[in-house]
């Protein structure tokens, strides 16, 4: 397994860093740090934990899905962030 590396700043000035990786082209490892908010601080892991076996072009509505499921309070970034930053990679063109 090859974990990446990606630095984003997103459009307000906030830092998502992600290691993750890749599997068969679905998310098979990832972690979600950088200076944003969430409330509970444990739900990075409720979206975490969603976004492993899916597609990275499917990153964002699972975001989205995980923050409205656990009804998380977020600020910082958008769930479009980090499809857009996961798509940078190298591997998703």
């Amino acid at each position: 397994m090859v974990v990446r590396h990606i630095d984003h700043k997103v459009s307000n000035g906030k830092l998502l860093r992600i290691d993750w990786a890749l599997d068969n082209g679905k998310i098979s490892y990832i972690r979600i740090t950088g200076d944003f908010f969430i409330y509970p601080e444990e739900g990075i892991t409720a979206i975490e934990d969603a976004l492993i076996g899916k597609a990275v072009l499917e990153s964002a509505s699972v975001v989205n899905d995980a923050i409205n499921k656990s009804n998380l309070k977020v600020i910082g970034f958008e769930a479009s962030d980090i499809q857009y930053a996961l798509s940078k990679s190298e591997d998703i063109r």
